[in-house]
């Protein structure tokens, strides 16, 4: 069954296409009625809806990918069914396949490969910490916005990772297969490893390493055959990149990385040193691998087992040495009075008078010290405020030595612990020492933008904060391996160990240049110059008193902007001073020429704060960041009108709308085209 555009599912989504089509489900792009935002849509085939296996595994992936929420996984909003329309609500990423890009543009250059699967790796990181595998990495489950943004999606195939995960399981696309798949073994995260080194291998190189006319034929390539040459397939696939993939994608998953978290290591290093020096190669299979035994061995075991048996266990009937100590000939019976025996009597009560001795004397010397040195018992002060602990003691006659620290689990005021423990008797005059906690102590979060990723974990680390997640995106405007924002504000407050997570640039967007300053260079070199950062120049001339002949003048796209590959930037070449020019005659002002001119007056600069108002929206506060449709209007006293739109999602608010006025100014704002807030502004 189609759902035609238009048709309304659960009284909320409408769907607007088709986009996809799966072996599982067909898939939408839907209008959520309720929030006014795009989703995408995907339903159950019919031809699956009487197969209960199909229906299972259908809300498995459901179950799967909610459990999940990273800014490079596609969010789950909502799963149900409306009669026999069994669906999943999904985030909508507007753009395109990993596959579509590769078609299109492959080879990339490395550093799009490596900001690329830096995001991939960093989703399936996430998952993996989560206990899920997604089993079928590949390109065409890697969705990439017209902001470069990575998604990964479809964890249909995936399932937690346990010691149940079997060969009966494996599943996914042949052509990204790891050996282990393909002979039916044992999946895990290995296996993603594997897959992604092989859709790394398509990025850089445009191909796919293995092909064959069957199935089974490509399968058996991924076991046996060696990954093709990348330096032949492409000679500018730098050092560094050739042996990350080269180790993700070994037949042996012991000889791969064996975390993700290791790989994204070397990305990283990747993106400053194309040597890959940095690459170590797992040479050795790990220890506690399972070796059988040789015959010899075996028959060194069972003939050691004899003996040990033969010398530990006596034989009724046989010499053995325990029966050898027994004096046979000893009769109790023929002993008289024993003179040994009376002298061993006489020696124990001289010793038991002695000791009587020494312990009344212990006792007379401790009983002489207490009157001399009275003594006091220690009470239990943990868990008392200060206050208390002092009244005490001075009730007990303790005296006491107060030292502070900060305590994230003990109350401010209260005693944490003593050096002495209860009920201990220490001399009158001693003193107990109690450790008083100060509290929590809160720190202010330092400012990681434009940091490297090792000076933000420093930065943290000094005032007693911790790293969090690290993930990374393009930028156009922050320099590769630099921060580009942090998941706290720098100047908040958080406790000591909080996480911060921070946002990494992998540099400008795949497809995009900066557009270099070439004002006031001369023509030639100035054309040269935008020739190498793929860019073109359209020539133009005109007059200048500023720049001299040849030299350019103007630049029509403003230097350090993001443009796409091959885009013209209209340079104006200086023709020199014009001849014609007629120059004015500076008059001096008279008093009352100056008395009429009207003075400048500045404008004011206003901040429009832009608050969410979930009871407005009617958003769920459940749902994964929500996106909202906002749109401020200002209209000024004399009638002028301007619009400001955007989406954004809740995570990226509180935000403010900057303006300058200079006439009352009337604000209005809307989220999903419903006004929630009007702001005056006088000037």
């Amino acid at each position: 069954m189609k759902l035609e555009p238009g048709t309304l599912i659960n009284d909320r989504y409408t769907i607007i296409e088709q986009i996809g089509l799966g072996g599982m489900a067909v898939v939408y792009r839907a209008r959520d009625e309720k929030l006014g935002r795009d989703v995408t849509f995907k339903v159950l085939r019919e031809e699956h809806l009487s197969d209960n296996e199909f229906i299972k595994r259908f809300n498995v992936e459901a179950r799967a990918a909610a459990s999940l929420s990273h800014p490079n996984i596609v969010s789950v909003y909502d799963v149900g069914n409306d009669g026999d329309i069994y669906f999943i609500v999904m985030e909508y990423v507007d753009g395109c396949t990993l596959k579509e890009l590769i078609n299109r543009k492959a080879p990339f250059d490395n550093q799009e490969v490596i900001s690329i699967s830096l995001q991939v790796a960093s989703a399936l990181e996430h998952a993996h910490a989560n206990g899920i595998i997604h089993r079928d990495i590949k390109p065409q489950n890697i969705l990439v916005s017209g902001s470069g943004k990575v998604k990964v999606t479809d964890f249909g195939l995936a399932r937690a990772a346990s010691s149940t995960t079997t060969s009966g399981d494996a599943m996914g696309s042949v052509q990204y297969f790891s050996p282990e798949q393909a002979k039916g073994g044992f999946v895990d995260a290995k296996s993603d490893i594997y897959s992604m080194g092989i859709m790394m291998f398509e990025m850089i190189t445009g191909t796919l390493p293995f092909d064959g006319d069957t199935p089974v034929a490509l399968a058996m390539k991924h076991i046996k055959d060696p990954l093709p040459d990348i330096s032949k397939l492409n000679p500018n696939a730098s050092a560094s990149l050739i042996k990350i993939i080269n180790k993700a994608t070994q037949k042996r998953p012991y000889a791969r990385y064996q975390t993700v978290s290791q790989l994204i290591a070397d990305l990283k290093a990747a993106l400053k040193d194309d040597s890959g020096k940095f690459v170590k190669i797992n040479e050795e299979e790990p220890e506690g691998q399972t070796i059988a035994m040789s015959d010899e061995e075996l028959k060194k075991i069972r003939n050691g087992a004899e003996e040990y048996e033969k010398k530990s266990v006596p034989v009724i009937g046989e010499s053995s040495d325990i029966y050898n100590d027994v004096d046979n000939d000893y009769n109790p019976l023929d002993d008289g009075y024993d003179k040994d025996k009376e002298r061993k009597v006489v020696i124990v009560a001289v010793i038991t008078a002695l000791a009587l001795i020494v312990i009344l004397t212990v006792i007379g010397v401790f009983v002489i010290n207490q009157i001399n040195n009275p003594t006091v018992k220690v009470p239990n002060f943990e868990g008392m405020t200060v206050e208390d602990a002092e009244e005490l003691a001075q009730d007990k006659g303790v005296s006491l030595n107060e030292e502070t620290e900060h305590s994230e689990e003990v109350e401010e005021g209260i005693v944490i612990s003593q050096d002495v423990e209860k009920n201990t008797r220490i001399p009158k005059d001693d003193k107990v020492t109690i450790l008083i906690s100060l509290g929590s102590e809160m720190v202010e979060v330092p400012s990681l933008k434009d940091l490297s990723e090792e000076d933000a974990e420093k930065a943290l680390n000094q005032v007693g904060l911790e790293i969090g997640e690290t993930i990374y995106e393009p930028d156009e405007t922050v320099i590769v391996g630099a921060v580009i924002r942090q998941s706290i504000d720098a100047g908040t407050k958080a406790e000591p160990g909080t996480k911060v997570d921070i946002y990494v640039s992998t540099g400008p967007e795949a497809g995009t240049v900066i557009v270099p300053d070439v004002l006031n260079m001369e023509k030639d070199k100035a054309v040269e110059l935008l020739e190498q950062e793929d860019l073109e120049a359209k020539l133009i001339e005109d007059f200048s008193d500023t720049y001299a002949e040849g030299r350019v003048s103007g630049q029509g796209v403003k230097a350090g902007s993001a443009v796409p590959k091959g885009y013209i930037i209209t340079l104006t070449v200086s023709k020199g001073s014009d001849p014609n020019a007629v120059t004015e005659p500076q008059t001096q002002a008279t008093t009352q020429q100056i008395a009429t001119v009207e003075p400048t007056i500045p404008k004011k600069a206003v901040s429009i704060p832009i608050l969410p108002d979930f009871d407005t929206l009617g958003l769920d506060e459940t749902v994964n960041d929500p996106a909202i449709a906002v749109k401020v209007v200002a209209n000024t006293a004399d009638g002028a009108r301007t619009v400001v739109e955007g989406s954004y999602n809740v995570s990226e608010f509180p935000f403010t709308v900057n303006d300058q006025i200079d006439k009352d100014t009337t604000y209005e704002i809307y989220y999903n085209n419903t006004l929630v807030n009007t702001v005056n502004e006088s000037y």
